[in-house]
């Protein structure tokens, strides 16, 4: 599969930013794709993703709902940012020892991940995995991408990290 042409495809109106040579999805490998989706231009991928690959889907989604109003919700979102709020998951797998790649899905909010995908990977064990970060930015620039990248990075531990955000 040629990723770049993949993620440039299924981007729709969204800036899905990765350097997929590296990707190496063995055959008989157990994939979960997780992700958190608002405006559904993560989602898109993500199910773009299980099409291409048989993946299973993990829906990230907070307890507690983001409120429908623009000024609202950005002016909690940035709130829970600058504390560091991992906020209450609803849904979530057990576990995800069954699975050998896990892709981690998130929109990029001032430069990081989504609190309810911080949330997710503080919650599981990523050793031996093969973790693959995506990553789908609005009108952000181009290097917000880079900066969800180096998130998940920093947030675990133990696991191959293909597929950066660049």
């Amino acid at each position: 599969m040629n990723w770049k042409n993949f993620f440039a495809a299924v981007a729709g109106g969204a800036i899905i930013s990765g350097s997929a040579e590296a990707a190496v999805i063995n055959e008989g490998d157990r994939i979960l794709v997780a992700y958190y989706s608002l405006s559904g231009n993560t989602q898109a991928v993500a199910e773009q993703i299980k099409r291409e690959t048989g993946a299973d889907v993990a829906v990230i989604e907070t307890a507690e709902a983001y409120p429908s109003a623009y000024k609202e919700l950005t002016e909690r979102a940035k709130r829970e940012i600058a504390d560091g709020y991992k906020p209450e998951l609803k849904n979530k797998p057990d576990s995800i020892a069954a699975y050998d790649v896990v892709f981690v899905g998130s929109p990029c909010w001032w430069g990081t991940v989504a609190p309810a995908v911080a949330s997710f990977l503080s919650a599981y064990d990523f050793s031996g995995k093969t973790v693959d970060a995506l990553c789908s930015v609005v009108y952000s620039g181009l290097f917000g991408g880079r900066a969800v990248y180096g998130v998940v990075r920093r947030r675990i531990y133990g696991f191959l990290l293909q597929l950066p955000c660049v």
